[in-house]
């Protein structure tokens, strides 16, 4: 195989893997992952390159791959609508 069909492949199977991620969050799946047994703390935009800059996409995507908990150090500065959307989605994702 030469460099081009190389880089060619590599870039192509890279694109499906991304394509299926953000597939995987529109449509709600669930993972297969076992969720963590201790309280490792994702912050928004961890997962920004995963699940895309909306922070309740993120939360789901985090949720997805096993994270039960999460850290905010800059919540206060965070409007009181999507603060609210945090807390309605932290709630609906808690549940099992």
């Amino acid at each position: 195989m030469n460099r081009r069909d190389f880089m060619t492949a590599g870039m192509t199977t890279g694109a499906a893997v991304a394509m299926g991620a953000q597939s995987r969050i529109a449509q709600g799946a669930k993972s297969r992952r076992a969720k963590f047994r201790m309280k490792y703390a994702p912050h928004f935009g961890m997962f920004k390159n995963s699940a895309g800059n909306n922070p309740i996409d993120q939360l789901k995507f985090a949720a997805d791959e096993g994270f039960t908990a999460w850290e905010d150090n800059g919540m206060m500065s965070k409007s009181v609508e999507l603060q609210n959307d945090i807390a309605k989605t932290m709630k609906q994702l808690d549940k099992p």
